[in-house]
């Protein structure tokens, strides 16, 4: 086993990014997808180093070496240059990777009391090996543009020499996915259910998982009208809605294909923007389909949480083969896993030493040693970013770094955040913009900007240091930038 408390600087961990409303169980799905053989080829850095996620609560900062990640993200930039990335073939996997995932799930959905223990751990060790591959073929998509960008300087280039007007609107259109996925196969059986007046338990048997991110809420019948105001209350409205839904995707191919000849774009530059859509389409599907299987998770949790009369958190902060070994009759140390909660670093290197989680003096001892520290930011009226949906707003701006800073955020607000995830969707959908210091036109605040039409600046690098609660910003995502006013 390494050392893994040298202080040497090379060895030194920077920040990538934070999430918000994890567990310890489900980041750990995500983590090992790092040291997937495969993505260590394709990335030809053979391994990614040391990953650490420190806990407090369910928030994560999640740090990594970043000299070996800006290597693999030169390397997916030379491949997708020169049309050697294994795009199409990791959407595949991933495709088949996600069938297993969804059909495994409904196939035991609502069965953890009946099924033995040992079937159970069967169930979900399988489960974790899918997800974990799922992020290993998809974890080439965020690294186009992340931690620097690619994609997006390319794109505005092209933009910038051949659009004339209507710039932001245009990249819209020539960036966004035409792929079909869960959620728009979910929305066109839901048409038809309110259109049949169906009670609808039948759907949410199937699509309880939907926008459940690591530790969300499954969909219930009250839900739904708020979620799908296109849908209800009629059956009109769902019939406008399914007619809508079934003819998206091609006149959204046609429309593109007429971009690309009245723009005069030739071949390499129509590939940027393909690229950019199946990076886009490979990252929202791997987001959606890690949903479904972290849902299953949950309840299998929550079932045998209930049946030992441990706190549920006992499960979600626990290792996949702790969780397992619970099932069959282990015992835990309640006491200590939940301390886990609060303050913890999980540290994940190689396949062989597994995953470390660092407790009290050893996670300080981690972190005054391996941990880089941020560097304050400076204040300043204009911060600039890249457009991922276009319009312009002005509001007050709600800082959400922390899962409890959503209950901040109220209708009109401006969210920023260093990322979003699908945990933050619930502010999202009151915010009037957003926000991020981090991220692309593939990131998850670039996707669901497009579905909520609201305007979007990613890759701010700073906006979370530099503005405060309460500060009024216009936000003009026509040009990409935010610009602090007086209030």
């Amino acid at each position: 086993m390494q050392d893994y408390f040298s202080s040497e600087e090379g060895k030194k961990l920077s920040l990538s990014h934070k999430e918000v409303n994890v567990s310890g169980f489900t980041i750990s799905v995500n983590i090992w997808g790092w040291i997937s053989p495969w993505l260590g080829a394709v990335c030809k850095v053979g391994s990614f180093g040391t990953t650490a996620s420190l806990f407090r609560g369910n928030d994560m900062d999640f740090y990594i070496e970043r000299g070996r990640l800006i290597m693999a993200h030169n390397e997916v930039c030379r491949q997708a240059e020169s049309g050697d990335l294994p795009l199409d073939s990791s959407i595949a996997e991933s495709l088949k990777l996600g069938e297993s995932i969804v059909s495994t799930v409904l196939s035991n959905h609502g069965k953890a009391e009946d099924l033995k223990p040992e079937e159970m751990v069967e169930i979900i060790t399988a489960l974790f090996g899918y997800a974990r591959k799922l992020c290993s073929f998809g974890y080439i998509a965020p690294l186009s543009d992340w931690p620097e960008e690619y994609m997006t300087p390319r794109i505005d280039a092209i933009m910038q020499a051949k659009c004339p007007s209507d710039r932001a609107a245009t990249r819209l259109l020539l960036t966004s996915p035409t792929m079909e996925k869960y959620s728009d196969i979910a929305r066109i059986e839901l048409c038809r259910a309110v259109m049949g007046g169906e009670d609808l338990s039948g759907w949410l048997k199937k699509w309880f998982w939907l926008d459940f991110g690591h530790i969300g809420k499954v969909l219930t019948k009250e839900m739904l009208p708020e979620k799908y105001p296109q849908i209800f209350p009629t059956k009109e409205e769902a019939e406008i809605e399914l007619k809508r839904i079934q003819s998206a995707a091609a006149d959204t191919a046609k429309r593109q294909d007429e971009l690309f000849v009245g723009l005069g774009l030739d071949e390499s530059e129509k590939n940027v923007f393909i690229l950019a859509q199946k990076f886009a389409f490979l990252k929202g599907y791997r987001m959606e389909v890690l949903s479904c299987v972290n849902a299953f998770f949950d309840e299998v949790f929550s079932c045998y949480a209930k049946k030992f009369g441990w706190d549920k958190d006992v499960f979600r902060f626990s290792t996949l083969d702790e969780v397992c070994g619970y099932l069959v009759g282990g015992h835990t140390d309640q006491d200590v896993v939940l301390k886990r909660k609060n303050d913890s670093i999980w540290i994940l290197d190689n396949e062989e030493d597994g995953l470390i989680i660092l407790q009290g003096e050893d996670a300080e001892r981690f972190r005054k040693n391996r941990l880089l520290v941020e560097v304050e930011a400076m204040k300043s009226d204009l911060i600039k970013g890249n457009t991922a949906f276009p319009g312009v707003v002005k509001g007050k701006v709600k800082i959400v770094i922390n899962a409890s800073d959503l209950n901040k955020v109220e209708d009109g607000d401006v969210l920023v955040a260093v990322q979003t995830t699908p945990e933050l969707l619930p502010g999202m959908k009151k915010a009037a913009a957003f926000v991020t210091d981090i991220g692309g036109i593939t990131s998850h605040a670039a996707i669901v900007s497009r579905e909520l039409k609201k305007p979007c600046v990613v890759g701010t690098k700073n906006a979370t240091k530099v503005l405060k609660d309460g500060d009024t910003v216009k936000v003009d995502a026509d040009h990409g930038y935010i610009l602090l006013q007086e209030s």
